[in-house]
């Protein structure tokens, strides 16, 4: 928690990396959003910022995720 947003450039409460340890020999980062509910919580497939989209653009992400 608080790390540096991908999408907004500045430190964010909700947002957060792991580092994924699966493959031997790379390290896959990946970003989360805390705020982000009902679906995929990456922040990869995101446009904009969770808290400033609208009800229905997030209705929209929760439905292809």
């Amino acid at each position: 928690m608080f790390d540096v947003c991908s999408l907004i450039k500045r430190v964010c409460p909700h947002c957060t990396h792991v580092t994924d340890y699966t493959k031997p020999l790379k390290e896959i980062q990946k970003e989360y959003c805390g705020m982000i509910t009902g679906g995929d919580t990456t922040t990869k497939q995101l446009k904009e910022c969770w808290l400033k989209m609208t009800t229905h653009q997030k209705t929209k992400h929760r439905k292809t995720t």
